[in-house]
């Protein structure tokens, strides 16, 4: 005689194993188990490996219940009326038009498997140490989009599209060793001008310039405006500063008002363009 298999049935506050549930619809209904349609079997939840840690739990697609880390039923997050909400349930709080904010799903969380992460459309990444899936972060459209997640995801709007600061990330003072970041007591953050990473952007900035004496070629600092005081200024090896007392900074050198050839001449830094009876330089 055959025997038949029933499988159990699924009562709140109680985590069956998993694997007693044969089918989808139970498996799901315990707040400890999830469906693999892979492996077409009922096993266990991530989000119980997070144990006590409801830091981790929330900011990995699951909930924290009070009392443990389960998976986040499917209508929680459009339920969450505020950013602050919306965020402790492991929610994204999202910008779906001008002005207009929503509570959604975090995009890419709820892939447990490398083929379903890179599919994404959300462009998610797969971290084979973790076995997580993630979200590429700063890939915002709109300047609006990308400044309301400055904080979040560290985004910041430059070159007319968003990224990703290489530097606000950067916790301690030895990794904070980027050419393009500076240490200042107690952050990591940009140097002048190295938030440009392309010429157009940087040759519109006032203070910079683009410089391709290395490889690759960066944006920097002009270099008159490095030197701090008159006596550095004016013995740039260049000869290209001139410090103005009234503004007390060092500029560049203006050889257009060197207005006779003689005067052009004797700077080193000037030559006269007798085309255009002026001084350049």
């Amino acid at each position: 005689f055959g025997m038949q298999i029933m499988s159990r049935e699924a009562k709140a506050g109680i985590n069956q194993p998993c694997q007693t549930y044969l089918s989808s619809e139970l498996c799901n209904i315990d707040d400890g188990c999830m469906w693999s349609e892979s492996l077409l079997q009922c096993t266990l939840s991530p989000c119980r490996t997070y144990g006590c840690n409801s830091t981790a739990c929330v900011t990995n697609d699951c909930i924290w219940n009070g009392n443990a880390c389960v998976k986040k039923p499917t209508n929680v997050c459009p339920e969450q009326q505020t950013a602050v909400a919306c965020n402790a349930v492991g929610c994204s709080w999202k910008m779906v038009d001008l002005n207009v904010f929503r509570c959604v799903e975090q995009p890419c969380l709820s892939h447990h498997t490398e083929d379903s992460c890179i599919v994404d459309p959300n462009i998610c990444v797969w971290d084979s140490k973790t076995l997580n899936c993630t979200k590429t972060l700063c890939t915002y459209s709109t300047k609006i989009e990308c400044g309301f997640n400055a904080a979040n995801e560290g985004c910041m709007w430059s070159d007319d599209h968003c990224k990703q600061e290489k530097c606000v990330p950067i916790m301690a003072e030895d990794k904070c060793t980027d050419y393009a970041c500076k240490w200042t007591g107690s952050k990591c953050e940009f140097k002048q001008c190295a938030q440009h990473d392309e010429e157009k952007s940087c040759s519109r900035d006032d203070l910079c310039h683009w410089d391709v004496s290395d490889s690759p070629a960066r944006c920097l600092v002009k270099v008159c405006l490095r030197y701090e005081d008159d006596a550095s200024c004016n013995t740039d090896p260049e000869l290209r500063c001139s410090w103005n007392s009234k503004n007390n900074k060092c500029e560049d050198k203006d050889c257009s008002k060197l207005a006779t050839p003689c005067l052009c001449n004797k700077d080193v830094a000037c030559f006269w363009d007798p085309t255009l009876n002026s001084s350049n330089g």
